[in-house]
């Protein structure tokens, strides 16, 4: 799940919330090495890292993508929707200046476009700001590039909570389960399902097919490997034609009308495993083409994101520069007259 490069189809945001999870961890074994979490990073260490030596360790196997000159003149551009406003530009920025791919490695910077994401209101924004959101929690609970603050990042986990983020959900049922609330961690583990958050889905599968502490039942272990067989989701496949095996060994001691309903529910069942999968290769596309393809979608709506309101560049009317000039910064305005520079008089 490692976030592999900025701008292969613009598609990383599938993993982006999870890289830096899985910088500390495996979803595998979180239940048994929740504790050490919070010193993976600092192993092997006679004492503890630096912020910037941790920032350092998570970038190390980043191979930086967006090197070349056209594809920094892109992403200059993709800044300049971000600025407008548009979430997912925003994100790929952030992340941009947090493994230093396409510009100078900056962590303040890679912060504050983090910010503008998680607290960006626009209508397509939500599943980028809860990205966001998770991100610069885990910067902060583990103090990488940043003084660790885990207030700040227990602030923005229980936003993520409140807003149903399956990842988070699905962090603190391992947590409730460490402490023996085995109710209230199958309950998170419920709620992370029904955002779809896979892994939960197939936990709770794998725990309704064994009886770990909750009863067996094998129909309730089908439903939730029924909902991750359509993302071909680890051996969910193998795991269900198993129990629609034991279902059908089992139907003959159910009674007629019982007999009835799980004959609909296996071939429910089967139906779903008679979906063709398609699996799609993320990075087939070179980081141009998948630049290229976001700024082409993004000028078709680029009226969107048009202000009414003065220009500040010589030589330039309303609507003409690229920042709308809500509130400015500094890097705004210079940022502004890279992208539109004045004329040579």
């Amino acid at each position: 799940m490692f976030l592999k490069g900025i701008f292969s189809g613009i598609v990383f945001l599938i993993g982006i919330s999870l890289t830096l999870t899985t910088f500390a961890m495996s979803a595998e074994a979180k239940h048994k090495t929740k504790a050490a979490v919070s010193t993976e990073v600092i192993s092997q260490q006679q004492a503890p890292l630096t912020p910037t030596q941790r920032l350092a360790v998570l970038t190390s196997n980043y191979q930086k993508i967006c090197t070349s000159d056209p594809c920094k003149n892109q992403f200059t551009q993709l800044k300049k929707y971000g600025r407008w406003g548009d979430a997912k530009s925003q994100l790929v920025v952030a992340s941009a200046y947090l493994y230093g791919d396409g510009v100078e490695q900056d962590i303040d910077k890679a912060i504050s476009w983090l910010k503008r994401t998680a607290y960006n209101t626009s209508s397509n924004a939500a599943k980028y700001s809860l990205h966001a959101f998770n991100i610069m929690a885990q910067l902060y609970q583990k103090g990488i590039g940043v003084e660790q603050d885990l207030s700040l990042a227990n602030k923005y986990l229980d936003r993520l909570a409140d807003k149903n983020y399956g990842p988070e959900l699905f962090d603190r049922a391992f947590a409730e389960f460490d402490q023996n609330n085995i109710t209230q961690g199958i309950t998170y583990l419920e709620q992370a399902s029904e955002s779809n958050f896979d892994e939960a889905s197939y936990y709770l599968a794998r725990m309704y097919q064994q009886g770990n502490f909750i009863t067996k039942d094998i129909n309730k272990a089908a439903s939730y490997y029924q909902k991750v067989v359509k993302q071909d989701y680890k051996d969910s496949r193998q795991r269900l034609e198993a129990l629609i095996t034991e279902m059908e060994e089992n139907s003959s001691t159910l009674t007629h009308a019982a007999l009835a309903e799980e004959k609909s529910f296996i071939s429910k069942l089967n139906a779903t495993l008679d979906i063709e999968i398609i699996t799609v290769n993320h990075h087939v596309m070179d980081s141009k083409s998948a630049m290229t393809a976001q700024l082409a979608q993004l000028r078709k709506i680029k009226s969107k994101f048009s202000a009414p309101t003065g220009s500040r560049i010589r030589g330039r009317t309303c609507g003409q520069t690229s920042n709308a000039y809500k509130s400015s910064s500094e890097e705004d305005i210079e940022d502004a007259r890279n992208e539109n520079p004045l004329p040579a008089y």
